[in-house]
């Protein structure tokens, strides 16, 4: 990562890839794959809030705010001089008198422009980009700056960490899950299709949080959501178990079409089955596992020996948070399901901040 001071010109903070526009090439210099993107948009009619975003890198100011790349919105300006001009006022976040920005950047590269302190951070590390998305989630909302104890993270008396998810099987339950404390989401997709404005919602909804997505279809359009708008590693795609091997197989020329492999395209894939009792999977040829005991007895039942028994089975030759369970509403297998080892759950968006007191008080005889 590379960081270039300069002088704040218009507050705020914009992340998106590099548009290069000096005087002598104008926007003829800029990426021709960026380019492509923006004259896509606009032979499908986009509205331009649906516009690919970059973030103009030029000479001077008077470039950036006067010159616009058809079909691409320009959500921050970076300049090489540090000549204001009073009567040019910039509605974008921008960054003046950044010395060497142009031999620094290059097309594509993705950039930070922080208008609030005057900094531009090229290629940044995902803390980096992590960081910043969250300053403006919550500049933007106060309702999601997360303060509350149900957003602090839940470990046990021991110390013993536990990632609490939130299932959503719906959009509408979003909000709720992230009011509630959801360390991370699981959208249940199956028997929907694609939806590109979703993905890139959710992603600009929760930054930073764990997102899987359990999708019985080939998901073009979320590879490169995840591509676009998400940190190495933050989304996972599920594909049932039964389909798992001829779906893996379809994304192969998807991955290949944006020019990038599962881990560049920031996405882990994973499987998702129902955990039925004794039949329920123990061995797969993926890291990412994900078990639906939502109609299982056995979490039904308080106290049960098999549960746990059950449960270390499945975590058995795994990183315990490579494994999540789905139990929806029955927090009452929550210490039972930890105490064998377990340390992602997934419950429904109302019982998070429940769910995340149970688990504080695993180990507190009082």
């Amino acid at each position: 990562m590379v960081t270039i001071r300069g002088k704040a010109r218009k507050e705020g903070v914009a992340i998106a890839v590099a548009a290069v526009i000096d005087t002598q090439n104008g926007i003829n210099g800029v990426s021709p794959h960026l380019l492509e993107e923006g004259l896509h948009a606009l032979k499908q009619g986009l509205r331009p809030e649906d516009y690919p975003e970059a973030v103009v890198i030029c000479d001077n100011m008077v470039m950036g705010v006067s010159l616009r790349i058809p079909g691409v919105s320009t959500i921050g300006i970076a300049a090489q001089a540090d000549v204001d001009i009073p009567g040019i006022n910039p509605d974008v976040p921008c960054v003046l008198g950044a010395e060497n920005l142009l031999d620094s950047v290059s097309n594509g590269d993705i950039v930070i422009i922080d208008g609030n302190s005057g900094t531009v951070h090229i290629d940044p590390d995902p803390q980096t980009i992590m960081h910043y998305q969250q300053i403006e989630t919550q500049r933007e909302s106060v309702s999601k700056i997360f303060i509350s104890s149900e957003h602090i993270p839940a470990r046990t008396q021991a110390g013993e960490m536990v990632c609490v998810y939130a299932y959503i099987a719906n959009e509408g339950e979003v909000d709720q899950a992230l009011s509630e404390g959801a360390d991370g989401l699981l959208m249940d997709l199956r028997g929907g299709s694609e939806d590109s404005n979703y993905y890139k919602a959710i992603m600009r909804a929760a930054p930073g949080k764990p997102l899987a997505f359990a999708v019985d279809f080939p998901c073009g359009e979320l590879l490169k959501a995840a591509a676009r708008y998400s940190g190495p590693g933050q989304v996972t795609v599920l594909f049932p178990m039964t389909q798992f091997e001829n779906l893996f197989a379809s994304i192969d020329p998807i991955l290949a079409d944006i020019e990038q492999d599962a881990e560049a395209a920031n996405v882990d894939i994973g499987t998702i089955a129902r955990g039925v009792e004794r039949d329920a999977p123990v061995l797969t040829t993926t890291r990412c596992l994900t078990l639906d005991l939502r109609r299982s007895e056995l979490v039904r039942q308080v106290d049960n020996d098999e549960l746990q028994e059950r449960a270390g089975a499945w975590l058995r030759g795994r990183e315990p948070e490579d494994v999540l369970l789905l139990i929806g509403k029955h927090v009452d297998s929550l210490e039972l399901l930890v105490r064998a080892g377990a340390r992602s759950i997934a419950v429904l968006p109302d019982k998070v901040s429940f769910a995340k007191y149970a688990i504080r008080c695993i180990g507190d005889e009082q």
